[in-house]
């Protein structure tokens, strides 16, 4: 935001200015996502994703949100947050900023990269898919010499679940475990952890758990 300077003359554009982005931000709509050069003749107020290799008024401000205003006849640039959610209009789509680019928030089922000696269990493939800012998982996985709680289970594609870092979902009815929780951290990697185990391989079903992004 902007903010007034002891002594400044005409503190009422510099205010103006503040207020218009906040009322954009509120409610962040986005025309468009894919320009890289700016639109000819912007409607006042109108907000754009910046693209990539941008030119013009937009050089070197790709990623960030665009914003014109009338009362400044200018561009005003935002730089996003790790986990802004803006709609965008000329898709009918949300998309949130993952820390290092805007990840379309309806996505389709995606494989999960299982780690250590995590294996696929009854050809249930574990996945992931995003919609409108919800995570689901789903399938099951297997490890047969679970030893300890906290060993790394699977990695999340990136712009799953930015920056969360504490227990997401509490898994149930998995044979050979009575208790389990996953946790992700903010370099995507999933751990299975308070495991409760019997003798034998651990079996992990990830069906119906979902959280919000």
């Amino acid at each position: 935001m902007p903010e007034l300077v002891a002594g400044q003359a005409g503190k009422e554009l510099t205010h103006n200015q503040a207020l218009a982005i906040l009322d954009q931000l509120a409610q962040p709509s986005v025309v468009d996502k894919d320009l890289a050069a700016p639109p000819g003749s912007p409607a006042n107020g109108s907000m754009y994703i910046v693209a990539a290799a941008a030119t013009g008024e937009w050089v070197g401000q790709s990623g960030k949100l665009a914003c014109w205003l009338d009362s400044v006849l200018a561009w005003t640039f935002i730089s996003p947050a790790n986990g802004w959610r803006a709609f965008v209009v000329g898709e009918s789509m949300w998309y949130q900023y993952s820390g290092s680019a805007w990840v379309a928030d309806d996505t389709s089922w995606a494989n999960l990269t299982l780690t250590n000696t995590w294996a696929v269990s009854g050809g249930l493939t574990p996945q992931w898919r995003r919609v409108k800012g919800v995570v689901y998982l789903r399938g099951k996985c297997q490890h047969a010499t679970f030893a300890s709680n906290g060993t790394t289970a699977f990695t999340l594609a990136s712009g799953s679940r930015p920056g969360q870092t504490s227990d997401f979902a509490v898994l149930g009815g998995a044979t050979n475990v009575t208790a389990a929780k996953a946790s992700i951290t903010t370099a995507g990697v999933t751990s299975l952890t308070d495991l409760v185990t019997a003798s034998g391989t651990v079996y992990v079903s990830l069906s119906g758990i979902s959280f919000a992004v």
